[in-house]
């Protein structure tokens, strides 16, 4: 049914014949245009050097990399601070109640066995933390 149809041929894209592009977008022949480049430096001076940004923005990133793992260290400093302290906190009154709770059983028992109040105090004495 549709075999008696034209084939069309492909043109190639004239809206830049004129121009004379060489690879690297240089206008070659009679106008004297500079290279413009995107992705590396230039030695004509024209253009964007991304080459050079991308160097800085690798330089600023190492910065903030840097200065975050300074904040991270004096944080890791008070924390291990704040623990240290908490603990020694704890500790101390873990032992100030054990040697309460052990006054208040050696007293309690001397008083019901009827024992002389130094029995109770030097057992005391040799039982405390």
């Amino acid at each position: 049914m549709f075999t008696n149809l034209p084939i069309p041929t492909p043109r190639p894209y004239d809206g830049l014949a004129g121009l004379n592009l060489d690879f690297q977008g240089t206008q070659t022949g009679t106008n004297n245009m500079q290279p413009f480049s995107l992705n590396a430096a230039n030695p004509a001076g024209a253009g964007i050097d991304l080459k050079g940004l991308s160097t800085l923005f690798s330089g600023i990133s190492a910065l903030g990399s840097l200065y975050g793992s300074f904040q991270q260290n004096k944080l890791a400093k008070e924390s291990l601070n704040f623990q240290k302290d908490a603990f020694n906190k704890n500790y101390t009154n873990q032992v100030k109640t054990y040697n309460n709770s052990l006054a208040d059983r050696i007293n309690a028992r001397a008083h019901t066995e009827g024992r002389a109040d130094g029995y109770a105090s030097d057992l005391i004495e040799e039982r405390k933390l």
